[in-house]
């Protein structure tokens, strides 16, 4: 199994060399660094034979990271933290009573994102792991598969990132507002490098629906951008909109 996962890891990441696209190679090194914030909720739902329960489960998120393009070189590397909290309810006997009571549990998630990305002009594809700070199972997203589980992080572009192109995101978001474990965009560059605009479908946890993705990213002032994006989606009609905001900066060496 091991030799299968290292076998497809560098089959995908050589794959634009062997389709023959031409490497892109800036002239200067690139570093970003990144702020993100977000909030939202999602559905909690467990379903029965019988009957259904469901819950609207606030969260809010906070993320940085850090990545560097190389000069001359298509190969990008990063590392992306992230750090989760939401209010859970919990079924809790109450020994006096004789009742069980709902109490509102509040629960963290955090992990680090390393990842390597190979880009061309009209591609890039892009690897990376996902490693838990702390307990990685105190948080719970529902009856099925969890985000836990799956520690490996994907991306693809078709098209050129200067230009409209075609982006799939596995695992990969800075934050859950952004989309769930799944994501499919299509992008718009504005002219000039002035800023690019996202619209897309996401699917899988934390999120128990599908959703809407959108996002607007402005270059304010020289090398500083400001992100902001959201999603919008329910799940047996239970809210699971979110919204995020992020700030970049990127240092241009030479």
């Amino acid at each position: 199994m091991k030799r299968f996962y290292k076998s497809t890891f560098c089959l995908a990441f050589l794959l634009p060399v062997i389709v023959g696209v031409t490497p892109e190679q800036p002239d200067s090194s690139v570093t970003t660094i990144g702020i993100y914030g977000g909030s939202g909720s999602y559905a909690l739902i467990s379903r029965g034979c019988e009957d259904i329960s469901k819950d609207e489960i606030p969260y809010s998120e906070f993320s940085c990271s850090v990545d560097h393009r190389f000069k001359k070189s298509p190969v990008r590397l990063g590392i992306n933290y992230h750090f989760f909290t939401c209010e859970e309810p919990i079924e809790v006997y109450n020994s006096e009573t004789y009742f069980t009571e709902t109490h509102i549990m509040t629960k963290r998630l955090s992990y680090i994102k390393p990842y390597i990305s190979n880009e061309a002009k009209d591609m890039a594809l892009g690897f990376g792991g996902k490693f838990f700070i702390g307990r990685k199972n105190e948080v719970n997203f529902g009856d099925y598969f969890q985000p836990q589980d799956f520690p490996y992080v994907g991306f693809l572009r078709l098209g050129r990132a200067d230009q409209v192109n075609f982006s799939a995101h596995l695992n990969d978001q800075t934050l859950f507002a952004k989309g769930g474990l799944m994501t499919a965009r299509m992008n718009f560059c504005f002219p000039q490098n002035k800023g690019s605009l996202y619209i897309g479908l996401d699917g899988g946890p934390p999120y128990d629906g599908n959703g809407f993705v959108c996002g607007l990213d402005l270059n304010l002032y020289q090398n500083i951008r400001i992100e902001t994006f959201g999603r919008l989606g329910s799940s047996e009609g239970v809210s699971e909109n979110a919204i995020g905001f992020g700030l970049k900066y990127q240092l241009v060496g030479h």
